[in-house]
């Protein structure tokens, strides 16, 4: 008995070793997914806001109508955006799919906003989770740099992705 008990130490430890290293493999593949899913949402939003600054800057930027369909049908085909806003160069809300919480709202004071506003790098811009003004629910910023023909700053295009989409895909 007492030659028998000697092998169970090393077992007890290379069975212990073996459930950590698979424990380590499952965190990274978990990691890696949850980053992926984020990479891919974000990628989405930005897809649809560099094909928007694209068109803004070679259209009408107040051809209400047409713009008004063009984003409602890119916020259709995505779900987990809460809303899209395109937004003058003082902030004024010039299309949207939620409503300003009133007709003088302006967004020169958010984050997004002034990153663009202060640079001229037509990257997008990844801001920090806020309370959306217009739906109320807790949203990712996704937004892009829109330039008028001279390069100046016109406004920003802006898209959010619902916090609540992460949460429901993380569970």
């Amino acid at each position: 008995i007492p030659h028998r008990t000697s092998f169970i130490p090393s077992e007890v430890f290379d069975s212990r070793t073996h459930y950590l290293s698979e424990a380590d493999k499952s965190n990274a593949n978990l990691a890696y997914s949850v980053s992926q899913h984020a990479e891919e949402t974000i990628k989405e939003a930005d897809l649809i806001l560099s094909g928007l600054v694209y068109l803004l800057e070679s259209a009408d930027l107040h051809d209400q109508q047409r713009i008004k369909g063009l984003i409602t049908a890119y916020k259709l085909r995505a779900q987990q955006l809460s809303g899209i806003y395109v937004f003058d160069s003082s902030g004024r809300w010039l299309h949207y799919t939620s409503a300003p919480p009133s007709p003088t709202t302006s967004s020169a004071d958010q984050e997004y906003f002034q990153h663009h506003l202060n640079s001229v790098s037509r990257d997008i811009e990844v801001s920090s989770p806020m309370q959306s003004r217009s739906t109320g629910e807790w949203v990712l910023p996704i937004s892009r740099r829109l330039n008028g023909t001279h390069g100046e700053f016109a406004g920003v295009v802006l898209a959010t992705i619902r916090i609540s989409y992460f949460n429901a895909f993380y569970k």
